[in-house]
Order: C-alpha cells, then sequence, then structure tokens
C-alpha cells in the first residue's frame, strides 16, 4: 500500500468516526429534550400549541405530533413552545404565552 491509499484510508477512518460520534451525540441529546420535566406549567402550554397546530394543519394532535417533538424556550415574561421535527423536511411552528398562562401572545405558525 503506498503512501497515498494509507492517507486517504486514515481520512476516511476519522471523518466516519467523527460522523458516528455526531450522530450518537445528537440523539442523545434529542432523547434528552423529550424528557424535560414540567416547568413552570410548561406541559399545559405543549398540549395547546400541538391542539392549534392541530387544528391548522387539520389532524387530530396525535398525528399531527407523530413526527415532531416540543423544545421549550424561556423568556423571563413569556415562554414559547417550538414544535420541532424529528426528521424530514417542513416548518417549525412557534407559540409563545405569557409566562404561567395559556395566554397566547405571539404565533409563528405559517411555515408550511
Amino acid at each position: 500500500m503506498n503512501t497515498a491509499s494509507k492517507i486517504i484510508l486514515a481520512t476516511l477512518a476519522i471523518v466516519g468516526a467523527f460522523v458516528i460520534g455526531f450522530e450518537t451525540g445528537e440523539w442523545r441529546a434529542l432523547e434528552h429534550e423529550r424528557r424535560l420535566p414540567d416547568w413552570n406549567g410548561v406541559k399545559v402550554q405543549a398540549q395547546d400549541a400541538a391542539r392549534r397546530w392541530a387544528a391548522k394543519v387539520h389532524e387530530v394532535p396525535s398525528a399531527a405530533m407523530s413526527n415532531r417533538y416540543v423544545r421549550y424556550i424561556s423568556f423571563p415574561n413569556k415562554t414559547c413552545i417550538q414544535l420541532r421535527l424529528k426528521d424530514g423536511v417542513g416548518g417549525m411552528p412557534i407559540y409563545c404565552y405569557r409566562a404561567r398562562t395559556l395566554y397566547l401572545v405571539e404565533e409563528y405558525s405559517d411555515v408550511e
């Protein structure tokens, strides 16, 4: 095996190890996000956001959320719920509520 072949093989091994490590880390981060505790009533807000999104796309909430998971974004005066895609292509709606209430203050759902 000549030097060029060894360099190419080593480069492919390094890139492969990096990709596998990155994918594993991303998967674990997504699992951690799904296990967040109910913090300041965000579970109810997430359910409300799922109902709103389901109504917008004319589906039942379980079907509308089958390929999505919830990401919480907290600010001092509001909590935003982003309905992220697990995989695939498409928009990710965001619903923002006044802190600790179901009062919708912002909506970014024109993402179809």
